[in-house]
């Protein structure tokens, strides 16, 4: 009876979570550059936004600035500065029904649905309360996996019968940090529009430039070494790029940055 206690305490000491090394903000030491794991990044105006299938890539060894991919749908879905995770639940702290959460304001959001549209079309075609569950139709768009070079994370997407390649990072500005997505695509000859950011209603486009909200706070989002014929748009309540028919290889960045409405000019391209 004893020893039937032993190995039940022993169990359960073992199955234990250990709480005290994962709660709380990202452990860029314990975690490494990126970790799997669903994330609550709050209320949409469609509902309460979670990542089911997510991959946080933290952004500088702080972990205080990341972004979140979710892998059903090849959505970059927000991204943060001077905050990091929160970590909750089952893996984490040993509770059931929560979520990890960002912490610190988002740079930018964007809601759950297809990350990369259908020929016109960014209508999330998977049915359910939202989030919807499950991933993309595979002739649509598939996750590839990813890719570790020191503290860079690149993902890899198909895209119809493109090839999708994105890295993210963080630069320096004077007017705060800029997150930057690096995108290499190998074409298949078709249109492609890539979906950016929520487009609140007052949304200002000045070529390759976005400013998105007005007084205030603003998020500026910027397109870097722009393809010829790219454009900006809002379709559906969402900033994307639209990319021209084109074969070969295609490179830009995006650059999403957040601040006080008066600094914004001053960043140009972001």
């Amino acid at each position: 009876m004893r020893w039937n206690l032993c190995v039940a305490v022993l169990i359960v000491a073992l199955a234990a979570p250990c709480a005290s090394a994962v709660a709380g903000p990202y452990n860029f030491k314990l975690f490494g550059p990126f970790i799997s794991a669903p994330l609550n990044l709050g209320r949409d105006a469609l509902g309460n936004d979670t990542v089911y299938r997510g991959v946080i890539v933290a952004l500088d060894e702080q972990g205080k600035s990341a972004v979140v991919y979710d892998t059903d749908t090849m959505r970059m879905a927000a991204a943060w500065n001077d905050g990091g995770v929160n970590f909750d639940g089952l893996p984490f702290t040993g509770g059931h029904g929560a979520y990890p959460k960002h912490q610190g304001e988002l740079v930018f959001h964007l809601q759950a649905g297809p990350g990369w549209a259908k020929g016109e079309t960014l209508a999330d075609p998977r049915e359910g309360e939202y989030p919807p569950l499950g991933p993309l139709p595979h002739e649509w768009a598939h996750y590839r996996g990813l890719y570790v070079h020191g503290s860079q994370v690149v993902m890899r997407w198909r895209v119809g019968k493109s090839e999708v390649l994105e890295t993210p990072s963080l630069a320096e500005s004077d007017k705060g940090p800029i997150t930057v997505r690096s995108l290499s695509i190998e074409r298949d000859g078709s249109p492609m529009t890539l979906a950016l950011a929520d487009a609140p209603e007052k949304t200002d486009i000045a070529e390759h430039v976005a400013t998105l909200g007005a007084d205030g706070k603003v998020s500026v989002v910027g397109i870097g070494g722009a393809p010829q014929g790219a454009t900006l748009a809002v379709i559906d309540g969402k900033l994307v790029l639209q990319l021209p028919a084109a074969g070969g290889t295609t490179r830009f960045d995006v650059r999403y940055w957040r601040g006080a409405a008066g600094d914004a000019a001053s960043l140009g391209g972001a």
